[in-house]
């Protein structure tokens, strides 16, 4: 399982392209410090960092994630 990680000083947050890329691939919109913006659920709902998109993205973009 891969599992997206922040290895640098401060805390997780995607850049506007990566924030871009997971709505247009999954539908739903995203903060960018990993939160769903209109999730069915509850919009505090954090994505989880072994997400398969948000890994493909974090993969493809790498540090411009």
């Amino acid at each position: 399982m891969k599992v997206v990680i922040n290895n640098e000083y401060g805390g997780f947050a995607l850049s506007k392209k990566a924030m871009e890329l997971f709505e247009k691939r999954t539908g739903y919109a995203v903060t960018e410090y990993g939160y769903f913006v209109n999730p069915p659920e509850d919009c505090d709902y954090p994505v989880d960092r072994d997400n398969p998109v948000l890994v493909e993205i974090v993969e493809e973009l790498g540090r411009k994630a």
